[in-house]
């Protein structure tokens, strides 16, 4: 967490994504005309929906973030990221009954790391809550 004396410390979430979203957009953009150089047409771009969808997709792209940063205040960075591989469980599975896809035994060792990792720091943040309320 920011200390309250620095600038970070002294903006809100919303605020902070007021300025970093911009960015992204900035740099994001000529990455994707380069990319994908014929989705940028007259014909694409002035169709009627497209603007909507874009509008929708964007304010649902901010509260995603404004979530996350909330987490991150009542959590912790490790915490959040923890959560964050448990939560691709359900994902992982899903695409392999729904899209039959493959998952190799490197990758299942890999997940399981992670899983393992998360599992031993949610021990060590109950252990030491445990020893905090002791003192």
């Amino acid at each position: 967490r920011s200390h309250p004396d620095t600038a970070l410390g002294r903006i809100s979430k919303l605020q902070l994504l007021s300025r970093t979203l911009p960015i992204t957009g900035v740099i994001c953009l000529p990455i994707a005309l380069c990319v994908e150089p014929g989705a940028y047409t007259v014909a694409n771009l002035s169709q009627p929906l497209l603007h909507l969808r874009i509008c929708i997709i964007a304010a649902a792209l901010a509260g995603m973030l404004y979530a996350e940063l909330k987490l991150v205040k009542l959590l912790s960075a490790v915490a959040f990221n923890v959560l964050a591989t448990i939560h691709q469980i359900p994902i992982v599975m899903a695409g392999v009954i729904l899209q039959h896809n493959h998952v190799d035994k490197f990758s299942t060792y890999g997940f399981g790391a992670c899983l393992l990792g998360a599992l031993v720091y949610a021990a060590a943040r109950q252990q030491d809550r445990h020893a905090s309320t002791e003192h």
